[in-house]
């Protein structure tokens, strides 16, 4: 499993642990501009997807730059699953909204 591996080798990776909230985690970005772009509801206070992008962004980043490396481990992605969970409980709360 160690060595070079494909770009997608994290993907198929996630795809293993993360199971069903992966596809939350991957439609995180576009349900928090979505819910930017929807009006609250009457005594809710205004949507801040701003913030939560700037949170959320450096998980995406580090997917990103550890898969245009050659050599792939589990391991590298470890300190970015805080970030990916967060990512999915967002979009699980907006798409809820």
């Amino acid at each position: 499993l160690d060595g070079p591996s494909r770009r997608h080798f994290y993907l198929r990776n996630l795809c293993l642990n993360l199971n069903l909230a992966l596809p939350a985690l991957l439609l995180a970005p576009l349900l928090l501009l979505a819910g930017r772009l929807v009006p609250a509801a009457a005594g809710e206070p205004p949507p801040r997807p701003g913030r939560a992008a700037v949170l959320l962004s450096g998980g995406y980043l580090w997917l990103a730059f550890y898969s245009a490396i050659p050599h792939k481990e589990e391991r590298f992605l470890f300190p970015a699953y805080p970030l990916f969970l967060l990512a999915a409980a967002l979009a699980a709360s907006e798409a809820r909204r």
